[in-house]
């Protein structure tokens, strides 16, 4: 069981882990440490997948080439073939294609009440990631699984379920409003499937 990920990036360092009540989040950089509880509960259904362009990546990138790319051409000769120019604006238009690749990484987004998570996809790999958040998952689950009472064999009942519970704890709906829906949504899902049982 993989209930740790740690993400390591220049002067950077971000850990996550959960256990069966909820999720940590620190992050470390050179001047500040940034702690989150996050309780399972809080978890909001499956995780998706963003692009993000790192601004700052980008600018060194392409000031950098552009320096390059003009100290080079300060070298060539004055009266070189009409070659040249042509070659350094090619190069300058290399170095901003370059610049806008490698800015961008792919992130997972784990919405939660309290606040948006983002883990790096490929760091350390997208393997390790992967395992990491379906564990997380099914811990998420299996937590929904002894709040509602239901032993299923199909865990995509939790998403309605969950609904109705932040509804219950942000006093939407009172205690009894709560199990007589939990009951028909129980009832209406088993009914879908056969496969939820009642404890």
């Amino acid at each position: 069981m993989t209930n740790t990920l740690m993400q390591k990036r220049w002067f950077k360092k971000r850990s996550f882990s959960f256990n069966d009540k909820g999720l940590s989040v620190n992050e470390q950089s050179l001047f500040r440490t940034k702690m989150y509880e996050i309780p399972l509960e809080d978890i909001e259904e499956a995780p998706t997948k963003i692009n993000l362009k790192s601004q700052s990546k980008r600018w060194l990138i392409l000031s950098l080439g552009v320096v390059g790319a003009f100290t080079l051409y300060s070298k060539l000769p004055a009266n070189g073939p009409k070659i040249f120019p042509i070659l350094f604006y090619g190069s300058i238009a290399i170095i901003g294609a370059l610049s806008i690749l490698f800015s961008e990484r792919e992130y997972i987004v784990i919405n939660t009440r309290i606040l948006t998570v983002l883990i790096e996809a490929g760091n350390p790999s997208h393997e390790e990631v992967i395992l990491f958040l379906d564990e997380l998952y099914k811990a998420r689950n299996k937590y929904f699984e002894k709040i509602f009472s239901i032993t299923p064999t199909n865990v995509s009942y939790t998403d309605e379920l969950f609904k109705l519970y932040c509804m219950l704890k942000e006093k939407v709906i009172s205690e009894e409003e709560f199990e007589k829906l939990k009951e028909s949504a129980l009832l209406r899902l088993a009914s879908q499937n056969n496969r939820i049982f009642l404890n």
